[in-house]
């Protein structure tokens, strides 16, 4: 499935990831959020130029990581720095506990992502569902075209089997681009209300120069001063 869709045109890239809840204990809270496992595969250009402090999970292909990344807005919530070791919680049929060890802290600037994901080693997450090595949640599909989206969207649909669904990023965070179409639009009325206010603002000051000079306009015109 993976190289079909990479097959698509525009389709750059394609990771596999599981999403999972957990309960974090931290020095000074309790804590939920969402575990995203993430593998050798995954494109971690993203999360590198968003780094506060530490670096990106390294994988090894040997032995599963217990290292995880935490935004800056959770580290503030949980009292959780570099280098702490954290008790994780997974309820199933049986409460499973997990102990890992923060090894980076990012910060997006993008609060619904900051206060919710938690980046660990997919591997993990498939020990703790009871999965096959291969089994994901998802796929996550990249293009190098975003104003293809839409058509690539559809053509990814059409590589898949008949119970599976590609999802684009717009219908995935649709208040998001609303609330950038809203900016978009409102920063138009913005420009537009300022040039008008600086054209009335010029002919009125142009208006008030020239009747105010009209004496001495009358007086030059008198002693024979041309236009």
């Amino acid at each position: 499935l993976r190289n079909a869709i990479l097959a698509v045109d525009h389709v750059s890239h394609v990771q596999a990831i599981i999403d999972k809840a957990g309960i974090v204990k931290g020095e000074e809270h309790i804590e939920g959020a969402v575990f995203r496992g993430v593998g050798n595969d995954y494109d971690t250009t993203f999360f590198a130029q968003y780094m506060v402090e530490g670096a990106c999970l390294q994988f090894d292909t040997a032995q599963v990581s217990n290292q995880i990344l935490i935004s800056e807005t959770f580290s503030k919530k949980t009292g959780l720095r570099l280098g702490d070791a954290v008790n994780v919680y997974f309820v199933q049929n049986t409460v499973r506990m997990r102990k890992f060890t923060v090894s980076g802290i990012y910060n997006t600037g993008l609060a619904i992502y900051d206060k919710t994901y938690i980046i660990c080693d997919i591997r993990q997450l498939v020990k703790i569902n009871g999965w096959a090595a291969d089994r994901v949640d998802a796929l996550e599909v990249f293009i190098d075209n975003f104003s293809k989206l839409d058509e690539t969207t559809n053509a990814v649909n059409q590589e898949v089997d008949y119970d599976m669904e590609a999802v684009s990023v717009k219908e995935k965070n649709q208040e998001i681009f609303d609330w950038i179409d809203l900016v978009r639009q409102n920063v138009v009325v913005l420009v537009v209300l300022i040039l008008i206010i600086t054209a009335v603002t010029l002919i009125s000051t142009q208006l008030t120069f020239t009747i105010e000079h009209i004496p001495t306009i009358g007086i030059l015109k008198t002693i024979g001063c041309t236009n």
